[in-house]
This record gives C-alpha cells, structure tokens and sequence, in this order.
C-alpha cells in the first residue's frame, strides 16, 4: 500500500471513529431521556467470572419514590 493509501485508510478509520462516538452519544442521550420520562433507572451489578474477568448484570428498575 503506498502512501496515498495509507493515509485514505486512516481518513477512514477516524471518519468511522467520529460516527462510532457520535452514535454512543446520541444513544446516551435518548437512553437517558427515557429513562427519565418513564422514571426509571438501570443498575449495573459487578460480578467476577471464574476466569477472572468482571461482567456487570445490568437491570431496569422504577426509581425510589414511584
């Protein structure tokens, strides 16, 4: 690949980098929206695999108060 390629596939990779960032964005956004109009909360609970790694069970729950 000679140097015009190199920096086409770099362009690329840092245009699908800002797309990725603007869709989690947009997604936080509207998720949190939702979450608020509808009163609701997620909670992440942490748990360690037998591997060692950490996963989180994640659950959807009616805020306090409602």
């Amino acid at each position: 690949m000679g140097e015009e390629g190199a920096t086409r596939t770099a362009l690329l990779q840092e245009q699908i980098g800002r797309h990725r960032a603007a869709a989690l964005r947009a997604c936080g956004e509207d998720l949190a929206r939702i979450l608020e109009q509808y009163n609701c909360e997620l909670l992440a609970i942490p748990q360690f695999t037998p591997e060692g790694r950490v996963v989180a069970v994640v659950q959807l729950r009616l805020r306090d108060g409602m």
